[in-house]
Parts: C-alpha cells; sequence; structure tokens
C-alpha cells in the first residue's frame, strides 16, 4: 500500500515553470563562476542569494571575488 501512494505523490509532483528554470540556471552559472554552491530563494518579486563556504579561507576567497 505504501508502494501505491509513494507512486502517487512522484507522478503528482508539478513540472517545473519557466521562472524556476531560469532561477535554477542562474544559480549553476554562479556556481560555475564562484567555485561554490549557490542558491537563490524568491518570493514574490524579492530574493535571497545564498553562498556556501566551507572554511574562513574559502570565505574569504569569496568575498575577494565579490569585490572585484
Amino acid at each position: 500500500m505504501k508502494r501505491i501512494n509513494q507512486k502517487k505523490k512522484i507522478q503528482l509532483k508539478e513540472k517545473p515553470d519557466s521562472d524556476s528554470l531560469y532561477f535554477k540556471d542562474i544559480e549553476d552559472d554562479l556556481a560555475r563562476l564562484f567555485g561554490t554552491r549557490v542558491t537563490i530563494q524568491r518570493k514574490d518579486k524579492k530574493g535571497k542569494l545564498f553562498f556556501e563556504f566551507y572554511n574562513d579561507d574559502d570565505l574569504d576567497r569569496l568575498l575577494g571575488m565579490l569585490k572585484k
């Protein structure tokens, strides 16, 4: 019974719209540019941009790139 319910949930997932695909592409481009994971969270017309860093040196590297 669980498998049937799980299959239904998988089938009911919405297809990504053009905006979500657009922002996913931006995340991927920024991740390649900065060499770290980047995420964008959107709510209405506003949003937040997150850069992951793993240690102080990584943070300094990112800050240096952003200041250029």
